[in-house]
């Protein structure tokens, strides 16, 4: 059946006491009358929808709510909305709000319901009170707590956030008065505060300036100025600016801003008062000074921590955490970049690009590059996390061709290990192994032969064609062992290289035959003297080498290219 509305009336709950301090109810009682389409007072069921809308028209809907088998006798029915679907937190922010009800399906009733303001108590109640708000004529008051205006958790007696305007229909009034013998925002003298209008400029004072000669006067219309015209926010003329704590006179620190007429410079700084002395920071001229006279003291950018005598921190920024320009325009000399780790190289402005010279990973490892951006060598402080440092040298292609191990196999007690396809040494020409001396004491070019009464050392030769020759002391004649052979702390280390291999000068005696380059060199009966092997039967297995250098007669050195046999 098609309905129609005949009138609806919108009531509001009963509030016992002041609205502001009660609990408000969330609910809305809602009356109405419904007749048919020839205007007959309906009595039976329906069915009804309500919908809140910011629309008179269409729109979405901001809250729904369906009520069944709604008893509707000689037209009249009752509603408690809110009952079955709670309204919205912010629903009732909206400036105006329009309700559509639907009856039975038939299509929403036009035109649409205005809520009047008593919904809206349900918003001014949501809220919590701390305290109680009392009454006392016009006048509405409370004894204690703060109130906030836009701010949930008010810092301050009264906090508002947003614009305070003070008004009065006398034209040099005071909106906002202090207690007490100090002044808040009051004008005197027929002035307006700090608040003006019809194109007026505020003046206000602390004090009557005609009796009171050291009183401080201000000028204000936009801008501040103290003893003179504001030229920008905040001009102050002849005199300088202090912020500092309670206290003493002349006592505690203070921040001060002044201007130094005889450099013609503006200082910022803190000062002590209590020493007279500077502090903490000061800028005078083109100098920055952080606590120049206690030699302390910290400086933080992009943060407000303090871990270091410089904190710099470079959040979302893609540039480099430091750039210090260099000759060239736009370009720096070193500049740090932090993403995932550190590097430094060099920035160009002009074009936003960095090139990487060196990089420390957060794996401890430290990696350079060259100008194509190639990484040419890596330093590891441990290869794995557990073992011992590594470095690493590429070639032109990418390649790990020299390798310098620290704990090669990555396990407890393995050894270091250099890694490369070719071994150069510069420092010496022989191979040499140390070994302990028995016995006589052995100088550099001497023989020596293995000691059987002592093993693993060995003694200065004393006998010719001597099988246990072992070779030559090294290091005679300023030509040095080129690569020395040992374990530490066993049998195979000792105080004397001894040369097994290469070349090395050797003490020789030319009374047992004159020798000549070429000549295979055996012991002889001079201590650690070599002589010219001349019976190749008793000389096998008693060969040193061959002689490099001749010897005609007597003692004298051999340049000898040690090959036993």
């Amino acid at each position: 059946m098609k309905s129609s509305i005949f009138f609806i009336i919108l009531l509001a709950i009963i509030f016992n006491g002041n609205l502001i301090s009660q609990n408000v109810p969330t609910t809305m009682n809602y009356h109405g009358k419904l007749s048919n389409s020839g205007g007959q007072p309906l009595n039976e069921e329906v069915s009804i929808v309500f919908n809140l809308y910011t629309f008179e028209n269409g729109g979405i809907s901001l809250w729904t709510e369906s009520h069944e088998n709604l008893l509707v006798s000689n037209g009249i029915f009752d509603v408690l909305l809110g009952s079955l679907d709670s309204f919205p937190a912010d629903v009732f922010n909206n400036p105006q709000l329009y309700l559509g009800i639907t009856v039975n399906g038939d299509g929403e009733m036009s035109p649409r319901s205005v809520l009047s303001s008593v919904p809206y108590a349900i918003k001014s109640g949501s809220g919590e009170s701390d305290g109680v708000w009392q009454t006392s004529g016009e006048n509405i008051y409370r004894e204690s707590g703060k109130v906030g205006i836009g701010v949930a958790e008010p810092v301050s007696e009264l906090q508002v956030a947003g614009t305070v305007k003070a008004t009065n229909e006398e034209p040099f009034s005071a909106g906002v008065i202090a207690n007490g013998t100090g002044f808040g925002v009051m004008a005197q003298s027929g002035h307006t505060g700090v608040f003006t209008t019809g194109g007026m400029y505020g003046i206000w004072s602390i004090a009557d300036v005609n009796s009171n000669p050291n009183a401080s006067a201000g000028y204000f219309m936009g801008k501040v100025g103290i003893g003179t015209i504001a030229d920008c926010q905040l001009d102050v003329a002849d005199g300088q600016i202090s912020v500092s704590g309670k206290g003493a006179p002349n006592s505690g620190s203070s921040l001060e801003l002044s201007y130094d007429y005889g450099n013609g410079r503006g200082e910022v700084f803190a000062f002590d008062r209590t020493n007279n002395l500077y502090k903490d920071l000061r800028l005078d001229g083109s100098h920055v000074r952080i606590n120049a006279t206690a030699n302390t003291g910290n400086v933080s950018i992009g943060t407000g921590d303090n871990d270091g005598r410089l904190h710099v921190y470079n959040g979302s920024f893609s540039g480099p955490v430091l750039f210090l320009e260099g000759g060239a325009p736009d370009e720096g000399d070193i500049a740090w970049k932090d993403n995932e780790h550190l590097q430094m190289g060099r920035w160009n402005k002009t074009d936003d690009t960095f090139q990487k010279v060196v990089e420390i990973t957060n794996t401890h490892a430290i990696h350079l590059f060259n100008q194509d951006g190639d990484n040419r060598v890596k330093i590891q402080s441990s290869e794995s996390g557990a073992d011992g440092a590594q470095i690493s040298l590429y070639d032109d292609e990418g390649n790990a061709v020299i390798v310098l191990d620290a704990q090669h196999g990555g396990q407890p007690g393995d050894p270091a290990r250099i890694i490369t396809e070719t071994l150069e040494i510069t420092g010496g020409s022989d191979l040499a192994e140390p070994f302990e001396i028995s016995g006589t004491s052995v100088e550099k070019g001497f023989l020596v032969c293995i000691d059987p009464e002592n093993p693993g050392m060995v003694k200065l030769s004393e006998k010719s064609y001597d099988k246990c020759v072992a070779g030559i002391a090294s290091g005679a004649n300023n030509i040095n062992p080129g690569l020395i052979l040992k374990q530490e702390g066993t049998i195979a280390d000792g105080e004397v290289p001894v040369a097994l291999s290469g070349r090395v000068y050797c003490k020789a005696d030319a009374s047992f035959g004159k020798i000549k380059p070429g000549d295979l060199l055996t012991t002889s009966i001079t201590p650690g003297h070599a002589m010219k092997a001349k019976n190749h039967r008793k000389a096998q297995g008693a060969i040193i080498g061959k002689a490099m250098t001749g010897l005609d007669s007597g003692t004298g050195w051999v340049l000898v290219l040690v090959a036993m046999q």
